[in-house]
């Protein structure tokens, strides 16, 4: 028998809404994945005190195994003066809800420079920026969707820095904009190392979804024209696991490049001082014992097949 031509249209309708919510059920899990990695860090950090090795309590006990860091390494170890902008004291989550009853939610990195926060934008327009690193300026079409409050997604590259998409979609009246990521390296800080920012008049927030996330969101609007969007962007509080206090605006702080925690620079310096390994998850961290460093790299190499490759955390900040 022959199928009705109005069938064979529903059906290839209900198999591509089938897709698309595919699509954004996958983002979701990954975000959820995100999240629960947080929720891990965050239950190790509560239980760290309770799991500390004797040579936490007891740095006399520990001199036979660990060896102070070595000071070429102390020496380069980066330093950040925490501003109100300082991104790991950030935290941003978006929400997008387009035709019907679909949504798609997920995390974002909040760029170092604009206005500081705290922002909150509710059931503002989102539009996907035309072409999508707007290079050579945003299209008339995309300029025509931005007549009201709107919040622009743009891509990350073409030689653009993402000041420059960000004061280009503000030209264009977007109120925030959404960066995604080009790469697999994730988390990514947006840094304004130009001065861009203040010499452009940038007065708008800026945030950054991974490269995974980025695709989902531009098929969930391409699928559910129009897409509202809720982006809010709050403080939020972190501390030095070493003297437990508030890693406040104003201090300094170290980060370590093998792990990428970060603790106040005078606690670990004290730490490190005397210890070659990192006071949270114990990453070692290169000695002035050459006895020693040869012992420990060919650990290092036995090892190595079943270790996390770490070079992207060097990456951490663009």
């Amino acid at each position: 028998p022959v199928v009705p031509d109005h069938l064979v249209e529903e059906l290839r309708l209900a198999s591509a809404g089938l897709s698309d919510m595919l699509s954004g059920l996958r983002a979701q899990v990954s975000d959820l994945r995100e999240r629960a990695r947080t929720i891990q860090e965050l239950q190790q950090r509560d239980n760290l005190f309770q799991n500390l090795p004797m040579e936490a309590m007891d740095p006399q006990q520990a001199a036979t195994r660990s060896r102070p860091t070595s000071k070429a390494t102390l020496e380069s170890l980066p330093r950040i003066v925490v501003g109100s902008n300082t991104a790991h004291l950030l935290s941003a989550t978006i929400k997008l809800r387009g035709y019907g009853n679909g949504s798609l939610n997920m995390s974002a990195v909040v760029g170092e420079f604009g206005p500081p926060p705290p922002h909150s934008l509710e059931e503002t327009k989102l539009v996907v920026a035309d072409p999508r690193t707007g290079k050579g300026g945003l299209s008339d079409d995309t300029q025509a969707s931005m007549s009201q409050s709107s919040i622009l997604y743009l891509q990350r590259g073409d030689g653009l820095t993402f000041v420059k998409k960000a004061v280009l979609g503000q030209r264009c009246g977007a109120n925030a904009i959404i960066i995604g990521n080009n790469t697999t390296v994730w988390p990514y800080v947006m840094k304004d190392s130009k001065g861009e920012a203040e010499a452009l008049g940038l007065n708008i927030p800026v945030v950054m979804v991974s490269e995974a996330n980025g695709k989902a969101l531009v098929k969930f609007a391409e699928s559910n024209c129009p897409v509202r969007c809720d982006l809010d962007i709050q403080e939020s509080a972190k501390e030095c696991i070493i003297c437990v206090e508030p890693l406040g605006v104003g201090e300094t702080i170290l980060r370590l490049p093998a792990c990428g925690h970060m603790f106040h620079e005078k606690c670990a310096l004290t730490w490190l001082r005397q210890h070659n390994a990192c006071p949270y998850c114990r990453r070692e961290l290169p000695t002035d014992d050459e006895e020693y460093e040869q012992e420990r790299r060919r650990t290092q190499r036995t090892h190595a097949g079943s270790e996390t490759n770490n070079s992207s955390l060097d990456d951490l900040y663009g």
